[in-house]
Parts: structure tokens; C-alpha cells; sequence
């Protein structure tokens, strides 16, 4: 006769012991929902730091983007003026007059300015960015690739900054020192062509972001910009003060975003 195997029985019943399982599983899966819960609102609260940050950095881009697209037509003309100084000399260059900017001197007046980039790459490389929505990080990627074409725009000109000092000077004019000026003069008008337009195309997508600075932000901050440093004439200042023509930023932007 086979031999009956017997099955241990809990120590409160079966019911007991299912009650006990499901109260331990209940236990995990709060455990993880709040352990959840937490890390998510970790990340909110990194979310919204991170965009304050960003804000405070797309204002200082966003004031310096302002300058740019209203002292293009002023650049343009200074250029338009050294092309002709450069057209009507023969053998020797007719000097232009300085103007004074800090302790440099040069024949023409650009923006300066510096353009931040590192709250968004501290952002990138901790992973706050990646929970944003999709679409904000396609906008913010748009704008920083485009302050970085602007930087490098930048980083272009002040490297040709002695060649517009040295139309102070009387330079002998040979047929290839006449040619390399005017190539530099070109050179110069396209660079700040671009960096005026993709300026105002960058304050269009601000308009995009609802923790973006606003135009009334911006335009404070680009008056600020106006005042000069340590006592320096500022692009707006110098080209105001000699009847140089100046664009209404917000107008450039309208038609940019219009488009």
C-alpha cells in the first residue's frame, strides 16, 4: 500500500498564509511606487531649477542677439565707409579716423560680447535635459547651435580686428594688400549678415519656450548692455552719437518669425 506524503500545513491556515504573501507583495510594490514617486519628483525639481538657470542664461544670449540685430545696419555702413576710404585711395590708404573702445583702438565699432552655453551643457551632462518634453529639447537644441554659430561668428571678427585697425594707418597700397582689405571688408559685411539674421531667428524660437525671457526682459537687459563698460562707448551708444542708422530688433524678429 502506498505510503501517503502529507504536506505541511501553516502554522494559522492557508487563508493566513495567502493574506501574509499579498500583504508582503502590496508592501514591495508601495515601496517601489514611492520610491518612484520620489525619484520623479527629484527630477521635477530638477526640471524647474534647470529652467530658471536656462533662463537666466537665454536672457543674457537674448540681450546680447538684440544688439546684434540692432547695430547690424551700423556695421554695414561703417564697412560701406572704409570700402570707399579703400576705392578712393591710390597707392597710399587715406587713413581713417580711430574710435577709442576701452584701451583698443580701431577704424569701426563691433559688438563684443560673451555667450554663455554652460548651464545647458551642466544640463545635458546630468540628464536633467532628457526630461524634458521632446519638443523643448528640440527648440533649446536649435538655440544653442545657433549662439554657438554666433560665438564662432564672433570669434571670426576679433581675430580680423588688426586689419581694421590698420586702416588707421597709411598702408602702401599695392594691388594685393588693395584686394586683401577689400576681401576682409566683405568678409566682415557677411559675417555680421549672418550673425544678424540668425540672431533674430533665435529670438523667434524664444517665442516658442514659455520659460523663455520675454521681449520686455530682453529689451531691459539690452539697454543695460548700452551703457557701456568702465567708461567704453558701446556699439548703440557710438552709432547713435554719429548718425549711423540702427534696426528695431523686435521688428526683425517679427518678420523672421513670420515667415
Amino acid at each position: 500500500m502506498a505510503a501517503r506524503i502529507k504536506l505541511p500545513q501553516p502554522a494559522h491556515g492557508w487563508r493566513a498564509f495567502y493574506t501574509e504573501i499579498v500583504v508582503v507583495v502590496l508592501g514591495v510594490l508601495i515601496a517601489l511606487g514611492l520610491g518612484t514617486m520620489a525619484e520623479w519628483a527629484n527630477w521635477q525639481s530638477k526640471v524647474a531649477d534647470g529652467k530658471q538657470r536656462l533662463k537666466d542664461e537665454l536672457l543674457w544670449n537674448g540681450a546680447n542677439m538684440a544688439e546684434q540685430v540692432t547695430v547690424a545696419p551700423c556695421v554695414h555702413a561703417q564697412l560701406e565707409r572704409l570700402e570707399a576710404r579703400l576705392a578712393a585711395s591710390n597707392g597710399v590708404l587715406d587713413p581713417a579716423p580711430f574710435i577709442e573702445t576701452g584701451s583698443f583702438k580701431s577704424t569701426m565699432r563691433l559688438p563684443n560680447r560673451s555667450w554663455p552655453s554652460q548651464t545647458w551643457e551642466a544640463l545635458q551632462q546630468d540628464g536633467t535635459s532628457s526630461h524634458l518634453s521632446g519638443d523643448i529639447q528640440a527648440q533649446l537644441g536649435r538655440i544653442y547651435q545657433k549662439i554657438l554659430f554666433i560665438r564662432d561668428l564672433g570669434t571670426k571678427s576679433d581675430d580680423r580686428r588688426g586689419v581694421f585697425t590698420m586702416f588707421g594707418f597709411p598702408v602702401e597700397l599695392t594691388p594685393e594688400i588693395k584686394a586683401e582689405f577689400l576681401r576682409d571688408i566683405l568678409n566682415q559685411h557677411q559675417r555680421m549678415q549672418f550673425s544678424a539674421l540668425n540672431s533674430a531667428q533665435t529670438l523667434a524660437i524664444f517665442r516658442r519656450l514659455d520659460f523663455a525671457p520675454s521681449e520686455d526682459q530682453i529689451e531691459t537687459r539690452r539697454r543695460d548692455l548700452t551703457t557701456g563698460n568702465k567708461g567704453a562707448v558701446s556699439s548703440v551708444e557710438y552709432c547713435r552719437a554719429n548718425n549711423l542708422p540702427l534696426a528695431d530688433w523686435r521688428a526683425e524678429v517679427a518678420k523672421v518669425d513670420a515667415q
